[in-house]
């Protein structure tokens, strides 16, 4: 019985992920999650390193993704249950009180299984 219950718990721990971890010098998790609406222009500069990773992302699940790279800063709801994380990489209008985000952005599309199956950059929009 006591096999069985250490099993179990290797399984349990060894299913719980923590996202994805990068080294600093190939994407600086902490320093994106800490730069809010990219308001510090933050992400700006860690976005060349975001493209080298970003297909890394694709598949894990919504929980993965706010472990890898923290809450967004804007959700949009869509049809049959999908869902987009919105996370701005430039200072803009959202960096103000009330304003809303018009700055350069990455969108995380979430499948109705919420995985990531696509990551798009959107350019400001006028």
């Amino acid at each position: 019985m006591k096999k069985i219950t250490y099993l179990f718990l290797i399984i349990l721990f060894s299913s719980c992920s923590r996202g994805i971890e990068f080294s600093k010098e190939e994407f600086d998790t902490e320093r994106w999650k800490n730069d809010k609406n990219g308001c510090n222009n933050e992400r700006l500069s860690e976005y060349s390193n975001f493209q080298k990773i970003k297909d890394q992302l694709e598949g894990l699940s919504e929980v993965e993704i706010r472990q890898t790279l923290g809450n967004p800063d804007a959700v949009d709801l869509y049809k049959r249950k999908q869902k987009f994380y919105i996370y701005f990489i430039e200072k803009g209008p959202q960096c103000e009180k009330n304003g809303v985000g018009k700055a350069q952005r990455i969108e995380i599309r979430f499948s109705a299984m919420e995985r990531a199956n696509e990551i798009i950059y959107r350019p400001a929009l006028k």
